[in-house]
């Protein structure tokens, strides 16, 4: 038992020790930042009201469906008793 502490600590004093001399050889503090003009992404939204929130496999059919469109799923909420919001997005169409 008292063996397997010591090695236990002795693993995380190697491994602090690694970090440390990780971040000097490996210039953490001189990383770049993104440029700061980079355009946001615009999106669009999209909601289905689902009838199907019981029907797993309906469900499924559904999302591949609006998936194979080119939206993403950013979440499902429940309505009341098996029925529910599914909202989607995807990245509007350059202007």
């Amino acid at each position: 038992m008292r063996r397997d502490i010591g090695l236990a600590l002795l693993a995380l004093l190697l491994g602090c020790a690694a970090g440390a001399v990780a971040k000097n050889t490996l210039g953490a503090d001189e990383v770049e930042a993104p440029p700061a003009t980079r355009d946001p992404v615009m999106w669009q939204q999209f909601c289905d009201n689902a009838e199907t929130m019981d029907n797993v496999a309906a469900l499924n059919q559904l999302l591949d469906h609006r998936g194979k469109q080119g939206w993403e799923l950013v979440t499902v909420a429940p309505v009341k008793a098996g029925m529910g919001l599914v909202c989607y997005r995807r990245p509007a169409p350059a202007e």
